[in-house]
């Protein structure tokens, strides 16, 4: 075999994969299917040491939970809202507060994938503490939508 490559991969599955340690409102699994699977993977990858992959799965994740929240709550055109950049996107989204806390970890998440950090005071667990913010304003937000309907159901 040519020099650097693994001539035998052997799999050691004695090892289980570590639980989440991002913990988020169960809300987000209703308007965001992906957003677990994503978020698992990339708390996964941290824990193991691939902090590199967890920066860029936490970006992804940013992504997907903006994009179904505008789509499943806000119910926004799917096939308008899959196409658009995440950052048209986060303009998009009428609450101040959800708009500022997406911008903001989109833009470490960005640094996550670059070449060259743009924020470079900022890190990873600056990324997961703006995420964590979001997904519980989300959830707020989801929240009072049903406390809402509930009154004026009533």
């Amino acid at each position: 075999m040519p020099n650097g490559y693994i001539s035998e991969l052997k799999m050691d599955n004695s090892k289980p994969m570590p639980e989440t340690l991002f913990d988020y409102p169960s809300e987000i699994d209703k308007i965001s299917k992906e957003f677990n699977n994503i978020i698992t993977q990339s708390s996964n990858a941290e824990d193991l040491g691939y902090d590199h992959l967890a920066g860029i799965g936490y970006r992804k994740a940013i992504e997907f939970l903006v994009k179904d929240y505008l789509i499943e709550f806000k119910n926004e055109d799917r096939d308008s809202i899959s196409s658009k950049l995440l950052s048209q996107c986060i303009k998009s989204i009428d609450d101040e507060r959800i708009q500022n806390l997406a911008k903001a970890a989109s833009w470490i998440g960005n640094d996550e994938t670059h070449y060259i950090r743009k924020h470079i005071d900022k890190d990873i667990q600056d990324l997961k503490s703006f995420l964590h913010t979001l997904t519980s304003l989300v959830s707020f937000e989801i929240q009072i939508s049903k406390a809402e309907d509930f009154i004026n159901n009533n």
